[in-house]
């Protein structure tokens, strides 16, 4: 149940970074929604997957980004491993 409801709010957090949170600039920079969103859910106890889910993400984000593929998917999944 938990991956069903996953999907659709990884989507949405996707969504939202490119559209919203990313139009407002932090210290000459932007934050990252998903990023947050996958350390807080990679953080608990119960969850095991939270390299699959952080492939994911940074697909996803790669997808609507204007940046390079890879840059993304090292950097989500550099911070994954090191847990």
């Amino acid at each position: 149940m938990r991956n069903l409801i996953a999907l659709p709010v990884l989507g949405l957090a996707v969504i939202v970074q490119s559209s919203i949170v990313g139009a407002f600039p932090l210290l000459g920079g932007s934050a990252d929604l998903v990023l947050v969103l996958l350390t807080a859910w990679a953080l608990q106890e119960a969850v095991t997957t939270g390299f699959h889910w952080a492939f994911l993400a940074s697909v996803l984000v790669s997808l609507v980004s204007s940046l390079p593929w890879f840059i993304y998917l090292l950097g989500t999944l550099g911070l994954s491993c090191s847990r």
